[in-house]
């Protein structure tokens, strides 16, 4: 079975280089797509919309986006007892940014830097074993 990675971006063309980045590179990797926290959530929990989906194996998550960013998205997610343990990688503009995942105290399982290379993805995925 293909590893389930649910991207949380606002950014259409953010998602459409990763969509298109997992289908050129030939990835076993089935990819969902929310825009924004709380249709994250909503995706993690089965809920609305997503209620007919099988949840994730990963998450990667961009933090600045409107209605639930991803440092809220974070805190529900961490919270809440059945998602707690889910894999999350913080999606970065440049590795400075990951100094404030530290500082900020986030708990996330490991970071990318934009725009995401093919490699690093899987090499991510593979330190998370989730392939």
């Amino acid at each position: 079975m293909s590893a389930r990675i649910l991207l949380i971006d606002d950014d259409e063309i953010d998602a459409e280089f990763v969509r298109r980045m997992i289908q050129r590179e030939e990835l076993d990797i089935e990819l969902e797509h929310a825009d924004d926290g709380i249709a994250g959530l909503e995706f993690l929990r089965a809920e609305g919309e997503f209620s007919d989906k099988r949840s994730a194996d990963l998450v990667l998550l961009d933090l600045q986006m409107p209605r639930m960013d991803g440092r809220e998205f974070l805190a529900e997610l961490r919270k809440d007892e059945s998602l707690r343990r889910t894999l999350v990688v913080v999606l970065l503009a440049s590795h400075d940014f990951s100094r404030s995942l530290e500082q900020e105290g986030l708990e996330v399982d490991d970071y990318l830097v934009k725009p995401v290379q093919a490699d690093e993805l899987v090499e991510a995925m593979k330190r998370l074993n989730v392939i």
